[in-house]
């Protein structure tokens, strides 16, 4: 009992989040691989999780170029990879800011990457279910 309580605790303090996806893996040595853009047009108002708005000093565009990528290493487990490449610019001042004016950033442009991840997924069933385990760092 104790040792099946602590792998459920481990399980879930390890698990922050539970996703259900594709259970289908790579067979060895396919490839699919995928280039996105993404673009918000300029925008000065950010929202919280509460309903409240604040108006950034600045207008902001963000734009993310991302490459995502799934590779069969054998026929029961895939890598799989996800780069984006953020492009996020600070231009005119915003008319609608109200806050502090000490601070405000001069107009800049911020070339980065953003949150690498990198998973593996592994087959466990495939008859009439399908089933998958995948590990995402990131």
């Amino acid at each position: 009992m104790n040792k099946s309580l602590f792998f459920i605790s481990f399980i879930f303090i390890i698990a922050t989040t539970t996703l259900a996806q594709s259970p289908w893996v790579m067979k060895k040595n396919g490839i699919y691989a995928q280039f996105t853009f993404n673009s918000i047009p300029e925008y000065h108002t950010l929202f919280n999780g509460n309903g409240v708005t604040f108006e950034t000093s600045r207008l902001v565009k963000d734009r993310t170029l991302q490459v995502y990528a799934e590779y069969g290493i054998t026929d029961k487990l895939t890598m799989i990879a996800s780069v984006p490449y953020k492009l996020i610019e600070l231009n005119t001042l915003n008319p609608l800011y109200i806050g502090p004016t000490k601070n405000i950033p001069e107009a800049t442009k911020v070339n980065a990457p953003g949150n690498i991840q990198l998973s593996l997924k592994y087959k466990i069933l495939q008859q009439k279910w399908v089933s998958a385990l995948q590990i995402r760092l990131e």
